[in-house]
């Protein structure tokens, strides 16, 4: 079962671009495209949910990777 805690999947993929322990094709522009547009709603001043709008490539690169790791790994944050 794919863990879906939104948040803590687009701080665990965002680690590991930026250790370079991920990453993508230069042919997954979809995907490509659809990271780089990851917007928040606000939410009283601070940064509030994820918008959910053309995000689908993204979210199973987030529900693959984060699952592997919470199940594989087995350290949840939460």
């Amino acid at each position: 079962k794919a863990k879906k805690d939104v948040q803590a999947g687009i701080e665990y993929v965002d680690g590991q671009f930026a250790q370079d322990k991920l990453l993508l094709s230069r042919s997954c522009t979809t995907t490509i495209e659809q990271m780089d547009t990851y917007a928040y709603k606000e939410s009283n001043g601070a940064e509030g949910k994820v918008i959910k709008v053309n995000d689908d490539f993204a979210d199973a690169l987030r529900y693959g990777v984060y699952s592997d790791y919470i199940y594989n790994i087995g350290e949840e944050k939460e």
